[in-house]
C-alpha cells in the first residue's frame, strides 16, 4: 500500500470537520494539484466511471471507527483507505468521470496529499487499465508520478529542484522564478 508522502505530518494537524468539501484558493497551500491519465480504459472501467463517478469513498470505503465516529479517527481512516482526507465533492465526482471517460486525462484537488491508495486500489479491481498521477503541493514543495498497474503502484517522487517546474508546466502554477511580465 502506497502511503501520503507526508506521512504522519497530516495527523499531527488540527483539521476543520471532515466529509465537508472545503472551497479553497489554488494558490494556497496544503492543496494538491492531481492529473490522473488512463491508458486503454476497459469497457468495464469506462461502465464503472459512467455509473458511479469519481469517488474514493466509493473505490475503497475507509474502514468502520471503533470509537463513536471522532472527526480525527475518520479523518486517519479516509488518509488511510485513500491517501488524502477528503473525498471529491459530487461535481467533482463526476466531472473526474466525464473527462476521463472523454480524453482520458483528468485534473483534481485534494487535500494535503495526492489519492495514491485510491487509485492503487482502483488499479486492483481494474488490472487490466493502467492509470498515471502525476501530483505537485508546491505549499510543501513536494510533486511526483506513480503509476499504477493491476494494484501495484510505482512512485517517482520530484527532486525539489523540480517541484515548481512540474507546478509550472503540469498544473499552470506562476513560476516564482521566471521574471513577472510588465
Amino acid at each position: 500500500m502506497v502511503k501520503s508522502p507526508i506521512g504522519d505530518f497530516v495527523a499531527a494537524i488540527p483539521f476543520p470537520p471532515i466529509h465537508q468539501p472545503q472551497p479553497h484558493n489554488r494558490t494556497m497551500p496544503n492543496w494538491c494539484a492531481n492529473q490522473l491519465t488512463v491508458t486503454g480504459a476497459t469497457p468495464e472501467l469506462r461502465a464503472y466511471l459512467n455509473e458511479s463517478g469519481f469517488s474514493f469513498g466509493r473505490i475503497n470505503p475507509p474502514a468502520e471507527p471503533e470509537r463513536s465516529s471522532e472527526a480525527r479517527e475518520v479523518m486517519n481512516l479516509q488518509i488511510d483507505a485513500w491517501g488524502t482526507k477528503w473525498d471529491l465533492d459530487e461535481a467533482d465526482q463526476r466531472r473526474v468521470a466525464d473527462e476521463l471517460l472523454e480524453t482520458g486525462c483528468a485534473n483534481f484537488d485534494t487535500a494535503w496529499s495526492p489519492p495514491l491508495a485510491a487509485l492503487e486500489k482502483l488499479s486492483a479491481i481494474f488490472p487490466s487499465d493502467s492509470f498515471s498521477l502525476t501530483y505537485c503541493e508546491p505549499g510543501n514543495s513536494f510533486a511526483g508520478t506513480t503509476t499504477f498497474v493491476g494494484g501495484v503502484s510505482h512512485d517517482v517522487p520530484a527532486e525539489d529542484d523540480q517541484v515548481m517546474r512540474i507546478a509550472s508546466e503540469v498544473f499552470g502554477y506562476d513560476d516564482p522564478a521566471e521574471p513577472a511580465d510588465s
